[in-house]
């Protein structure tokens, strides 16, 4: 496989994974290789947590809110910051007829 299809199938992924998300994902981040970094938030009040997932490489990061203010900034940096450096592609979904 040519740099070439490495790059359209990428970009190809990208624009699918930017397309659908999950109920419940606040942010996404794409990765250069075109896996999603999700971003979820659970919780209530005090008790609320911000949540980010790769979907290549599985490496996930939880912080806590704070009580002073929103620490969904220092989250998101390390969002950005995985999303420069993952070099694994997004996961293969199931297709109809797949076995």
């Amino acid at each position: 496989m040519s740099i070439r299809d490495t790059t359209i199938i990428a970009a190809l992924a990208a624009r699918k994974a930017a397309a659908i998300w999950p109920e419940g994902v606040v942010a996404r981040a794409i990765t250069r290789h075109g896996t999603p970094i999700d971003v979820t938030v659970s919780g209530r009040g005090g008790n609320r947590m911000h949540h980010a997932a790769c979907d290549g490489c599985g490496r996930s990061k939880d912080t806590p809110a704070s009580h002073t203010g929103d620490i969904l900034p220092v989250l998101l940096a390390w969002v950005d910051d995985h999303a420069t450096t993952c070099a694994f592609l997004p996961r293969p979904t199931r297709t109809e007829g797949a076995r």
